[in-house]
């Protein structure tokens, strides 16, 4: 094991903590950084349809590797649809609406957490009897918007560093 592999292990021989980050290294600016991007790795779509009118917003978060690879390995959903509609379910951090004035307002449950699709029904007053039914519902019936929307969504996921038109032109 060479001198870099015991240092990045954490072992006796790290001396990480021996001298003090100057503030302002470029260390520091870099986690400083991480950490913003990480508290702001959202993308806000609208949901497409007449029945909305881009009232209702979803903000969406980074769906974990694996489960991505879990999703894309089912056999019974040949067109797609279901598919896209879990993906967008795990995707889901919160749901929105859009203010007559353009704002954005984020509903929460009882709690005051976030309402995801999980809670939207309650919320809409609407019955359904699963969650893709409910996203189903939400895109109006349309299988073909459902896996355009998750496209996007996909897109930004690829590459956070992108406006979903930036990857959608592919500049």
């Amino acid at each position: 094991m060479s001198a870099t592999d015991e240092s990045l292990s954490g072992s006796p021989e790290d001396h990480s903590q021996d001298t003090p980050e100057p503030d302002g290294s470029l260390l520091s600016r870099i986690r400083s950084r991480c950490a913003e991007v990480a508290a702001e790795e959202s993308l806000t779509l609208p949901i497409p349809g007449r029945r909305w009118e881009g009232a209702l917003v979803v903000r969406y978060g980074i769906v974990d590797a694996q489960e991505v690879v879990k999703l894309n390995a089912r056999k019974s959903d040949p067109a797609g649809v279901e598919i896209n509609s879990d993906f967008l379910l795990r995707a889901c951090r919160a749901v929105l609406l859009r203010d007559d004035d353009g704002s954005l307002v984020e509903l929460t449950d009882d709690n005051g957490q976030p309402t995801t699709f999980a809670g939207l029904a309650d919320k809409l007053g609407i019955e359904v009897e699963s969650a893709r039914e409910l996203i189903a519902f939400l895109f109006e019936g349309n299988g073909l918007a459902i896996i355009a929307h998750a496209d996007l969504v996909a897109a930004w996921m690829r590459d956070t560093s992108v406006t979903v038109d930036q990857a959608l032109v592919g500049e």
